[in-house]
């Protein structure tokens, strides 16, 4: 049985569907007669209309397979505790050489990347920024990892920028310093907790 989450599987319903649009185009379009058709081609109406429609679906499917594929991640959660206590509103990320996975806590402490994470050894690191501490304006598109962008290029683009009003110690919220790392399985983990402290 075919998997229609499968992006090939679905990249071929949608080219045999277009093929099958244009086809049924072409017999509609008014044709030239066939002998302009022939001097200038050299072939005949129904040929060109054939040879149009190949070069439409080659370009389709070139353009459908030139995207760079996001590699297979595995569902990943956990809590995140600060000092013994489940911390909201933190920041988490599972970096791999391939991907980076996001999430971020709630008010029980606990978090679940959006995308998930790679399989494998991923480096982890934390952020929380004390309430207050920066000002951000979400409307004019300025958030937090923006912030850090724009310190960063300020400061001449050479490592991870301080924005000030960092919750969580350098050496747990720093990608450079952060030494905790994180085995992700096959399978996915939703025990994946990090007890962090404040020195």
């Amino acid at each position: 049985m075919l998997n229609l989450n499968d992006s090939k599987v679905v990249s071929l319903v949608m080219t045999g569907l277009f093929i099958r649009y244009v086809q049924r185009l072409a017999i509609f379009v008014p044709s030239l007669p066939d002998f302009c058709v022939a001097i200038f081609f050299g072939f005949s109406v129904m040929a060109l209309k054939y040879y149009v429609v190949i070069c439409l679906v080659t370009l389709m499917v070139l353009g459908c397979g030139g995207g760079r594929k996001r590699p297979k991640t595995a569902r990943v959660a956990g809590t995140v505790y600060l000092d013994g206590k489940p911390l909201e509103g933190v920041e988490v990320s599972f970096l791999s050489d391939e991907f980076k996975g996001y999430g971020k806590t709630d008010s029980s402490g606990r978090y679940e990347l959006v995308q998930g994470a790679v399989p494998g050894v991923n480096k982890v690191y934390f952020s929380k920024i004390k309430p207050g501490a920066i000002e951000l304006d979400p409307e004019a598109g300025i958030d937090e990892e923006q912030l850090r962008a724009m310190s960063m290029a300020e400061d001449g683009g050479g490592g991870p920028a301080d924005i000030g009003g960092e919750i969580i110690p350098d050496h747990y919220s720093d990608p450079e310093q952060s030494k905790l790392t994180y085995d992700v399985s096959e399978g996915g983990d939703e025990a994946a907790d990090f007890r962090l402290t404040s020195n």
